[in-house]
């Protein structure tokens, strides 16, 4: 079903992470993102494993492979979000580097969650990094919104 719907899709957002499980096997995991006309879609595409030393080029093989073998069209991925590593982001031989060549249009940027663990890594720990976060958005805004954990009392 998700295929169906993303084959029809004008464009898609694709996320691309590699981590090892638990087995240590290393995995590739596809995130997608796109629109079908009624609403968003969000969802795991795929989850591919790698064997060995992963490359740009492998990376992208996998990919266009999977692409190919599930009738979808690459030229169609409208943007790319990576973990910023050289495989990924390499300026000629890295996965965004292959994939701009096949979607011209296509646009790669970093994934602010990885931004922000790299951040943590290099400022002490995540704590370090929230709470500097948090101190510099109330010293600008003067508050920070505060969810409640009490469910809303309607006022009549």
């Amino acid at each position: 079903m998700l295929l169906d719907k993303l084959r029809k899709a004008k464009v898609m957002s694709l996320a691309v992470d590699e981590s090892t499980d638990n087995s240590d096997v290393a995995q590739m995991c596809l995130y997608v993102r796109f629109f079908d006309g009624d609403c968003f879609h969000e969802d795991l595409l795929a989850l591919i494993p790698l064997e060995g030393h992963t490359t740009g080029e492998i990376l992208f093989t996998k990919i266009t492979s999977f692409f190919e073998e599930n009738n979808l069209d690459l030229a169609r991925v409208s943007m790319l979000v990576t973990d910023g590593a050289p495989s990924m982001v390499g300026s000629s031989q890295g996965l965004a580097a292959r994939m701009a060549a096949v979607a011209p249009q296509m646009r790669s940027l970093h994934c602010l969650i990885h931004q922000s663990l790299l951040c943590a890594k290099l400022s002490g720990g995540p704590q370090g990094v929230f709470d500097t976060q948090l101190g510099t958005q109330t010293e600008s805004s003067g508050s920070i919104g505060i969810v409640s954990t009490q469910p809303r009392v309607r006022k009549e």
